[in-house]
């Protein structure tokens, strides 16, 4: 399994992704995540009552890999500024562009 991914990941994608990791099945392609696998959930708010601004804190902590570790890619794929840009104004898809071209080779051995 070919698992692609950039490091605009979060939540359920960093569940996934930690859960390929773990059971080491899959090679994953792209960029290192910016979060780390582990993260808090199930939220409650508390409204601040000076400001009005409500604080959600995580009553639970999910750990999916050591702490503080990032998805790290098996195959990454650096983006070059202009390869980046070229995706954000919808010129071009070089992420998926690279990630075919490493599939292919793979398939070609």
């Amino acid at each position: 399994m070919w698992i692609l991914t950039d490091e605009n990941v979060f939540s359920a994608s960093l569940r996934f992704l930690s859960y390929t990791l773990k059971a080491d099945i899959g090679t994953i392609l792209g960029e290192r995540s910016s979060e780390t696998a582990n993260f808090g959930s199930n939220r409650k708010g508390y409204l601040l009552p000076n400001t009005k601004c409500i604080a959600n804190l995580s009553k639970t902590r999910i750990l999916l890999l050591e702490e503080g570790r990032h998805i790290e890619p098996d195959i990454p794929i650096n983006l070059s500024l202009d390869e980046k840009i070229s995706w954000i104004i919808g010129e071009a898809d070089p992420m998926i562009d690279e990630a075919l071209r490493i599939v292919e080779r793979a398939s070609e051995e």
